[in-house]
Order: C-alpha cells, then sequence, then structure tokens
C-alpha cells in the first residue's frame, strides 16, 4: 500500500518507506529514464500526477528570481571552486561558513546552444539543501534531476533525464519547499 502525506515532511517519511517496500530491483538494462519512472511509481504510486501548467510555471518565474537576484548578490565563476578559469557565466550563494547551508547556482548560455526545440529561456539551475538532503538541478534541455535523501530509508530518491513536464506534482512539492528554504536564508525575495 502507497503511504500518503500531507506536508513535505510527510512525504520524505512516506516517499523512503514506499521506496524501501515497492522499488523494483534495479536492471542492468534499465535506461535513466525508465528507472526514474520507476521510483516514481514506487515512491509516490501508479498514475502519480505530473505537475500543473500553473505550477510549472511558478517554478520558472522562482528560477527566473532566483536569477535576477543572483547577478546582483551571488559570487562569480571567479570565486567557484569548481568554475574558475572555466570560462562559463555562472553565479553562486553559499555560506562557506555554515555546513547547513543551501547552495543555490545558476549558469547562464546563449540561449539555443543547446535545444533545438523552442522552449523558454532559462538558465541551468542547481540548488541543494542539507536537512533534508535535495538536489534539484533544470537543465538547458528542458530535462531535471532529483536527488532525495529521505530522512528513513537506505534508499535515496532519483529521477533524472525526464523532462519537466513528467515531473510529479509531489516532486515539485520537495523541490519548492527547497527553494523557499534556501530564500529564507539567503533572504531572496521570491
Amino acid at each position: 500500500m502507497i503511504e500518503r502525506a500531507t506536508t513535505v515532511g510527510d512525504l520524505l517519511i512516506a516517499l523512503g518507506a514506499n521506496l524501501e517496500a515497492r522499488l523494483p530491483v534495479y536492471k542492468r538494462t534499465t535506461t535513466p529514464e525508465e528507472r526514474s519512472r520507476q521510483m516514481q511509481e514506487a515512491a509516490f504510486g501508479p498514475g502519480a500526477e505530473p505537475v500543473t501548467a500553473e505550477e510549472n510555471s511558478e517554478l520558472s518565474d522562482r528560477v527566473q528570481k532566483i536569477t535576477a537576484w543572483l547577478k546582483v548578490n551571488g559570487e562569480t565563476a571567479k570565486d567557484h571552486p569548481d568554475y574558475r578559469d572555466s570560462g562559463k557565466e555562472i553565479y553562486w550563494k553559499k555560506n562557506e561558513d555554515d555546513p547547513d547551508s543551501p547552495y543555490i547556482c545558476i549558469e547562464l548560455e546563449p540561449w539555443g546552444v543547446h535545444s533545438g526545440r523552442n522552449l523558454e529561456q532559462s538558465p541551468a539551475f542547481t540548488i541543494e539543501t542539507t536537512d533534508p538532503a535535495i538536489q534539484f538541478e533544470l537543465n538547458f534541455d528542458y530535462t531535471y534531476y532529483l536527488s532525495i535523501m529521505p530522512p528513513l530509508g537506505t534508499r535515496r530518491f532519483v529521477s533524472s533525464h525526464l523532462s519537466r513536464s513528467e515531473m510529479t506534482r509531489q516532486e515539485n512539492e520537495v523541490v519548492q519547499n527547497a527553494i523557499k528554504q534556501a530564500a529564507s536564508y539567503f533572504a531572496i525575495p521570491l
């Protein structure tokens, strides 16, 4: 039986229990997309609802607001240990003195380089939180990566290589919560 949740905290606890009980054994022939769909079904049940157009738009709006804020208040590539001397235009924020600080990063790229499709302009966006342990990446090609380590259980939820339109409402709820948490930490107006 799939456990249901009413809050993000409940959702994370249910996610761990559901993965432990329902996730099929990994097979080497499974593609990342197929495994992501298996994760979604195990965690949220068969037929989990995808994000609505409004929820997708809200996520895009928040990424754009964070992008604007980071351009003014964030660090640049020259200050980032992984991007120094890369020539990439990135903006990021993390409190290096606080091990529980969220991490937010955007990478700007000339639009159209990564996608032949006519999609909204969006930077590559990364957010990481420690409590709960979440990593979310929105890629230039309209795909996303989401990793969640539930507070209970030993299996990490990972969804990757899927179109943003395939994100479930539950995944969106976790991502939106992480964004709000990071925005609150850094006083980013949303």
